[in-house]
């Protein structure tokens, strides 16, 4: 899911902080969002969709399907000004960045790369010279890493899940969100 403006352009908390008082959670399957009065909102899913609209993600240009205008009436009222809410369908392909990524390496509406990892020894070192400990979530990672020093993740080439191996293709340069 991402928010876009009425011309299609992404929004993001660098411009429109008041994103966070949207907080998203899955029940029974479903997106659902509250705001900061405590208001949900329940998404309906991509076959709710009443149609398709380009959007912009940086440079890039990403066909999405555009949910229901319930949904762009209650974000437009938490946002404070005109959005929608869309979806990318599994089969939309958005190249990741092929300086770092190889041909066919895609993802969705995230910044750049579909995963964001970090080890919980970066987290508690960087606690350990705050005075207000800062919690993982502010950092938006997919995946939390443990057993290993601060920062290692760094300079890790593979990591492997299971059966799975990912490419970890560069560090992520971080937004001021967190």
């Amino acid at each position: 899911w991402m928010l876009v403006d009425a011309d299609g352009r992404f929004i993001t908390q660098r411009t429109h902080p008041q994103m966070v008082l949207i907080r998203p959670s899955i029940e029974s399957g479903r997106l659902v969002l509250t705001n900061d009065r405590g208001e949900t909102h329940a998404v309906p899913g991509i076959e709710s969709a009443i149609g398709r609209m380009q959007v912009q993600v940086w440079n890039d240009s990403v066909s999405a399907c555009r949910l229901d205008r319930a949904t762009d009436a209650w974000v437009s009222e938490a946002i404070g000004e005109s959005c929608h809410l869309v979806t990318i369908d599994d089969d939309e392909v958005r190249q990741c960045d092929p300086a770092y990524a190889d041909p066919g390496d895609r993802t969705g509406f995230a910044d750049g790369f579909p995963l964001l990892l970090i080890s919980q020894a970066s987290l508690d070192g960087l606690n350990a010279r705050l005075d207000t400990a800062v919690p993982m979530i502010r950092f938006r990672p997919n995946l939390v890493v443990d057993g290993c020093g601060p920062h290692e993740e760094d300079s890790w080439r593979r990591i492997r899940i299971g059966e799975v191996t990912f490419r970890v293709v560069k560090p992520c340069s971080r937004c001021p969100i967190p």
